[in-house]
């Protein structure tokens, strides 16, 4: 399976919706300090499960979300505030 698409949505830096093809054989990231490009690296890690920072979710915002498209499917994962203020991710779908 070849990844086609990245989708981050209110993750870290990346406030709104971004949408990254993933269409070329080489793609760069650059760009000043504290702009997301570590985000969108880490994106890709979060999205398979696992641990993720308590700030993942970008600030004032109550849930994000992390699409990976294939050209046979895709992986999700959605991160929401709790009542308590606590961060926490749904299911991978």
């Amino acid at each position: 399976m070849k990844p086609t698409k990245l989708v981050i949505k209110n993750i870290g830096k990346l406030a709104g919706e971004k949408v990254i093809l993933i269409d070329k054989p080489l793609i760069l990231f650059y760009g000043e300090i504290k702009q997301g490009k570590t985000t969108v690296l880490n994106s890709v890690r979060w999205v398979c499960g696992g641990e993720f920072p308590d700030d993942i979710i970008s600030h004032g915002e109550p849930e994000g979300s992390i699409e990976l498209h294939f050209d046979g499917g895709m992986i999700g994962r959605s991160f929401y505030r709790a009542k308590t203020g606590e961060t926490k991710a749904r299911a991978v779908v």
